[in-house]
């Protein structure tokens, strides 16, 4: 890929070039050339190899639960992207070396950054989130509530937090909570439900709906009808997920890792809550249900914050200033 890059690089001579992730394989031209680049941080690896399995998850649980033929003989399963994740942590800190410029978003990818590339110079770039969550009405928090309606979106990706959202619906039923949890982004029958259930030695309770892929307006209908967004991750930088129902104006409980503080002030714009701890967040999902005043201020809240913090001028704004910032600097 690299001499394709480079092939591109001779034939098209760009002012400029604007990578979306170290992760990204493209990432690597940035050592090699001497065009002006600028790299948007998403996901930092190294912290989320630290984070990547659950308390009560390892290597073994992986291979001994996922699918068999997957993780055993074509070692392209549960296991193997966890050493892949581990293997990449060398090569992300070999590119941050050699890191000129990039944006991020929160105080966790900007602490991060200077710790592995005090040579950087960083700038502050929120992102444009999709279309549809800008031209949607926000929603009216209920006034009471009997059947509290809980959404997530998640990726099939072990340190998601899967098992926190099976651990606290547990709880829920135990207190007699009557709630409805609807998991987006998840199947069912994946193999990364049944390696939950079978690490944990729970079934997942029946109020917990796996709702699949959706698409923007599917989320959309599902959120109108949600009175507590839950982002139950292990690690993260600032979830969309997170931004998008705080625009739509679905109260938030997030757990507090990563870069999430950088989006949620707890207490005021949505509460933040410590990883794989259930008992906490059914507490907190529990006083949401029942106190719509906080189910309002929260709600309008996020949305004014998350309206300030995806203002898509602002942003296209800042990226055209920095553009211009490095081409003059290289002219």
């Amino acid at each position: 890929m690299k001499d394709q890059v480079e092939s591109v690089l001779a034939d098209f001579h760009p002012d400029l070039i604007h990578v979306f992730g170290l992760e990204c394989p493209l990432s690597e031209i940035i050592e090699n050339i001497d065009i002006p680049s600028v790299v948007h941080l998403q996901g930092i690896i190294n912290p989320v190899a630290i984070s990547y399995l659950p308390f009560g998850f390892s290597s073994e649980t992986l291979r001994k639960h996922g699918v068999w033929w997957r993780e055993n003989i074509f070692n392209n399963g549960f296991k193997y992207y966890y050493n892949e994740t581990l293997r990449r942590c060398k090569r992300e800190k070999q590119l941050y070396k050699v890191l000129k410029c990039c944006t991020g978003r929160t105080d966790w990818d900007k602490a991060v950054t200077e710790l592995y590339a005090p040579q950087c110079q960083y700038y502050n770039v929120n992102e444009i989130l999709r279309p549809d969550f800008y031209s949607t009405l926000p929603i009216n928090p209920r006034d009471k509530i009997e059947v509290l309606k809980i959404a997530s979106t998640i990726s099939e990706t072990i340190y998601k937090g899967l098992d926190l959202i099976v651990k606290t619906a547990k709880i829920l039923n135990e207190f007699d909570i009557k709630f409805e949890w609807r998991i987006i982004g998840v199947k069912a029958n994946s193999a990364y439900v049944n390696l939950v259930k079978h690490t944990l030695g729970m079934q997942i309770s029946s109020n917990v709906v796996f709702e699949g892929v959706k698409n923007p307006q599917e989320i959309i209908e599902i959120l109108d009808t949600t009175d507590v967004y839950v982002h139950p991750s292990y690690i993260d930088n600032s979830p969309n997920s997170v931004c998008e129902a705080q625009l739509l104006g679905v109260p938030v409980i997030a757990t507090n890792v990563g870069g999430v503080s950088s989006l949620i002030t707890s207490g005021e714009t949505g509460i933040l809550v410590p990883t794989n701890e259930p008992h906490i967040l059914t507490s907190k999902l529990i006083e949401i249900k029942n106190n719509f005043e906080l189910r309002k201020m929260l709600s309008l809240s996020g949305r004014n914050a998350a309206l300030k913090r995806h203002n898509c001028n602002d942003i296209i704004n800042k990226i055209i200033a920095i553009y211009q910032n490095l081409t003059n600097a290289k002219a």
